[in-house]
């Protein structure tokens, strides 16, 4: 901006050719994921998109990082840096051991000017299994019974299929376990897949 100074007193006005310069802010960004939670089966893959936005000047490189992950997680970015503006999708596979539960994940995006960070939540399920063993036996006319056993998270639900012996029941405890009770009728004796 060129812009004359003029000094007014004693004598002649005296000027000056001035020139003021105004430089563009340092270029800034914002960070973003979507979505902001996510459910995730250890030992499978979860996807999160992040995202940047051009808050201030010019774009510039962001590298971005991740915590807070299960202990043990894979947990990549592709591409693992990007222009502000730009956007890079983030992968975590918790292992097949992690602990079930809500872990919050930090993602850090570092520009040449400024460093910003978002957070989502994460939470970790484990697969359904069945614990106990797999077969029981039950003499007919006598009461019999047997808990099936379970691990896994969330809660989880239990049902049968086939036929059982007259008498004889399953009941799902809505614990995780589940029992299988009664008293086999008279001529029942069999196998009962």
């Amino acid at each position: 901006y060129p812009i004359t100074i003029t000094a007014t007193g004693a004598g002649s006005p005296a000027t000056q050719s001035f020139t003021l310069t105004v430089l563009a802010q340092p270029s800034d960004f914002s960070i973003g994921v979507s979505p902001t939670s996510a459910i995730d089966v250890a030992g499978t893959a979860s996807t999160t998109n992040v995202s940047t936005a051009v808050t201030e000047g010019a774009a510039q490189t962001v590298g971005l990082s991740a915590s807070g992950a299960p202990t043990g997680s894979l947990v990549s970015f592709t591409p693992q840096s990007m222009a502000s503006g730009g956007s890079s999708s983030l992968s975590i596979t918790p292992p097949v051991t992690a602990t079930p539960g809500l872990y919050t994940i930090t993602v850090t995006g570092t520009g040449t000017t400024a460093t910003h960070t978002t957070s989502f939540a994460l939470t970790v399920e484990t697969p359904a299994t069945v614990t106990s063993v797999n077969n029981t036996t039950f003499t007919q006319g006598s009461a019999g019974t047997f808990t099936v056993t379970t691990s896994g998270s969330p809660s989880i639900t239990l049902s049968e299929t086939g036929a059982l012996p007259t008498g004889v029941n399953f009941t799902d405890n809505l614990n995780g376990t589940a029992t299988l009770a009664g008293t086999p009728a008279i001529g029942s004796n069999s196998s009962y897949p």
